[in-house]
């Protein structure tokens, strides 16, 4: 799986936020960074609750992967 293999290269070899938001812009559609905004959704929630330093985070992340408030929106519903 595709994101089992980004995960692993990751930690292979850490790199700065804005230069993975970089990379991710570059080479993943808008329908895949929507997915990852879902994903990051779940793992910050996986103790069952959503802290606001992580609430933050995936916002700041959103805004840097220019995805619109109504699509966001969307996936803080499903939370």
């Amino acid at each position: 799986i595709w994101t089992q293999d980004l995960i692993q290269h990751s930690l292979a070899k850490p790199h700065p936020l804005n230069v993975l938001l970089i990379q991710i812009n570059a080479e993943f559609s808008y329908e895949t960074k929507l997915l990852l905004v879902g994903l990051l959704y779940t793992v910050a929630s996986a103790d069952s609750e959503l802290h606001p330093s992580e609430t933050a985070l995936i916002q700041d992340i959103i805004k840097h992967l220019h995805i619109s408030d109504h699509d966001h929106g969307e996936h803080t519903g499903k939370i």
